[in-house]
C-alpha cells in the first residue's frame, strides 16, 4: 500500500506499543494523539481529538489505513465509534478495529461518575 496507517489513540496502552512495530515493519505512520505527540523516530505525530471533528480533515489526509481501539471502560461506543467510522467511510480508508465492547461496562468502577448499576 502506498499511504498511511492512521493510529487513533497513539500514546495508549495499545498504540505506544503498536506504533514503533509498524514504523520497524516499513510502514508510514501517523501517530494520533489529542496532544499530537509521537514517541516513536519515524513515526509522523498529528493532532485527533475524537470529539473535535475539525481534526479530521488533516489526521485523514494522505492515510488509506487507520487503527481504531474502542477503550473496554467506554458505554458510549456509538457515540464515539461512528465519527470515526463515518470519516474513513467518506475518505474510503479501509478500518482495522480492535475492541473488547463492554467487558467492563458492569465494573462500579467502571461507570462514569453518577452512573449506577442497574
Amino acid at each position: 500500500m502506498s499511504g498511511k496507517i492512521l493510529v487513533v489513540g497513539a500514546t495508549g496502552n495499545v498504540g505506544q506499543v503498536l506504533v514503533p512495530e509498524l514504523v520497524a515493519a516499513g510502514e508510514r505512520v501517523k501517530a494520533a494523539s489529542r496532544a499530537a505527540t509521537a514517541a516513536t523516530i519515524g513515526a509522523e505525530a498529528i493532532r485527533f481529538d475524537q470529539g473535535d471533528p475539525s481534526t479530521y480533515k488533516d489526521a485523514f489526509n494522505g492515510v488509506d489505513r487507520v487503527y481504531v481501539l474502542v477503550p473496554s471502560d467506554r458505554l458510549d461506543i456509538s457515540d464515539y465509534l461512528m465519527p470515526i467510522l463515518q470519516a474513513a467511510i467518506e475518505r474510503k480508508v479501509k478500518v482495522v478495529l480492535q475492541t473488547a465492547f463492554g467487558v467492563d461496562a458492569g465494573r462500579p468502577d467502571a461507570l462514569p461518575p453518577g452512573r449506577a448499576v442497574s
